[in-house]
């Protein structure tokens, strides 16, 4: 899965990158970096089992635990259904070297391999490396650079099916998101309302079939 972000596209946009990687033996320190991320896609696993029957399991289980958000609720899913929610993780980084010792992450992607056998984007983001003119935020430019997340998906695709994978599965940020994923064949899945998802701050979830 650490080959899900096109490196050598990325290296030709913005020169020297440099990247980071992250795996299943790192899950400590990706506790500590993606709290939000680990608790959405746990979320996300276990609102799919509940709402297709997956498993025999009470909806109401977790509730409090998806109150507080606890990035630890994929610990105890697991121990629900007695199989693992989380297979494989990685997540991977890519900056680009500043003066000194400064970077700034143009690039970042968040893949898991999730119950029952799904493949579960929960980042790719794209980011321009030079704060605007007029000193504001960086700029989300997943927009602006579409042919990364094309390539992303295909990337996805590709790996899920060597792995016999049934779904790709997503979180759009925005409705805006949502449109650019959608033209990369993804849709939007309805077993969360999106207003939910989205107060919940993990986005709304799409799905592709492999």
């Amino acid at each position: 899965m650490k080959n899900l972000l096109p490196r050598r596209e990325l290296g030709r946009l913005f020169g020297d990158v440099t990247f980071r990687e992250f795996s299943h033996k790192d899950m400590e320190e990706i506790k500590r970096m993606k709290p939000q991320t680990l608790f959405g896609l746990a979320l996300s696993t276990w609102k799919r089992i509940v709402q297709f029957n997956l498993l025999p399991v009470s909806p109401e289980a977790l509730a409090g635990d998806i109150e507080r958000k606890d990035p630890e609720v994929h610990a105890k899913i697991s121990k629900i259904i007695g199989a693992p929610v989380i297979k494989d993780i990685s997540y991977v980084s890519a900056a680009v070297n500043g003066q000194g010792r400064n970077q700034r992450t143009v690039a970042e992607i968040f893949a898991v391999r999730v119950y029952p056998n799904n493949l579960h984007l929960a980042d790719v983001e794209f980011e321009r490396p030079v704060r605007p003119a007029d000193g504001g935020a960086y700029k989300d430019m997943i927009g602006e650079y579409t042919g990364l997340f094309t390539k992303v998906a295909k990337n996805a695709i590709r790996y899920g099916k060597s792995q016999g994978c049934n779904y790709l599965l997503l979180a759009a940020r925005s409705p805006y998101h949502a449109e650019i994923f959608a033209k990369a064949g993804f849709l939007m899945e309805d077993h969360i309302a999106e207003s939910r998802a989205q107060e919940l701050g993990i986005g709304i979830p799409m799905i592709r079939q492999l």
